[in-house]
């Protein structure tokens, strides 16, 4: 449950679907093929895609190339894997049925249509900061009451879960967040958890970078 360590997240994200390989350019214009897990870039040479060029949702399964920069028709992805990234075309993307969003797009549900069931699903978000907690405040302002300060998920025997219930247009959200802790009454296999406190109120979603604060957790299974 615990958030992606990114210290750039770029102005959104491409979901990969599928095993089919997109095309790119780079500054040279020289082309480059590009897959889940590596870039070719001809016959015979093949680079590794670096974890800070993609983004994760639910499990790892749920793969996302960021996008870092929209030049007329191009959007331009894997900087931190080649130098100066590569510039890949609209119609490339639409012709193998990729689609780029936001990140507000995808955590306010704004075009369900275009990502999985993953998506906002019950128990799924957490905090996604490293270096402070997350305010929630009795109204969508920085100015308004502090309810609680959430901090990120460390472990499996305490964390939280949060769930939108609604946003207004600046990146503010209002949300449940509820903190589960183990339960030791219960036994048999598995571990067994209880909702240990319930809060609500208005937090950050969306940054002023359009960064989300809160994301989707990952998990392995």
């Amino acid at each position: 449950m615990g958030p992606q360590d990114s210290t750039e997240w770029g102005i959104g994200v491409i979901k990969w679907e599928s095993d089919t390989y997109f095309k790119g350019t780079d500054r040279q214009n020289r082309k480059f093929a590009i897959g889940q897990t590596l870039i070719r870039f001809d016959n015979a040479t093949a680079l590794p895609i670096k974890r800070a060029d993609l983004v994760f949702a639910g499990n790892y399964g749920n793969q996302f190339f960021k996008v870092f920069e929209v030049k007329n028709t191009l959007y331009k992805v894997l900087s931190n894997s080649i130098e100066g990234g590569l510039w890949v075309n609209f119609d490339e993307l639409n012709s193998k049925g990729l689609v780029f969003n936001t990140y507000y797009s995808i955590l306010f549900n704004d075009n369900p249509d275009t990502v999985g069931p993953w998506r906002n699903r019950p128990g799924s978000l957490g905090v996604n900061l490293f270096k402070s907690c997350l305010n929630v405040r009795a109204e969508a302002s920085t100015d308004s009451k502090v309810i609680a300060c959430i901090s990120k998920n460390v472990d499996d025997r305490k964390f939280h879960r949060i769930n939108i219930e609604y946003h207004d247009d600046n990146g503010w959200a209002f949300i449940v967040v509820q903190e589960y802790v183990i339960d030791t009454s219960e036994s048999g296999e598995g571990c067994h958890y209880k909702i240990q406190s319930e809060l609500r109120g208005w937090a950050r979603a969306i940054d002023e970078k359009g960064y989300p604060n809160i994301w989707f957790s990952v998990t392995n299974y």
